[in-house]
């Protein structure tokens, strides 16, 4: 099993809270029907967004174009609730 960091745990956190916020927002579906509509598998996007997988880069792509966006405005979006100073690497 990998090491998962308090880091890394807040990313996927952030990650699943946008994912969610934005299905609803977005569409309007919920989870189960927002997977059928889009071809993913229902577990995975409840896994996703509860916080309990890492998301791989092209899932969240996958997820976000479906939500009608770029990853980049995902990620961005991310990033900008995480705050400023957040960095995986201590300095």
């Amino acid at each position: 099993m990998q090491y998962i960091t308090k880091e890394m745990q807040r990313i996927t956190e952030s990650l699943a809270n946008v994912i969610k916020e934005l299905r609803d927002k977005r569409t309007g579906l919920s989870a189960s029907k927002f997977a059928e509509s889009y071809g993913f598998d229902k577990s995975k996007i409840l896994r996703v967004e509860r916080g309990e997988v890492q998301c791989k880069l092209i899932t969240s792509w996958a997820i976000a174009n479906a939500l009608g966006m770029r990853c980049s405005e995902l990620i961005a979006m991310v990033e900008d609730q995480l705050g400023e100073n957040f960095s995986l690497i201590e300095e």
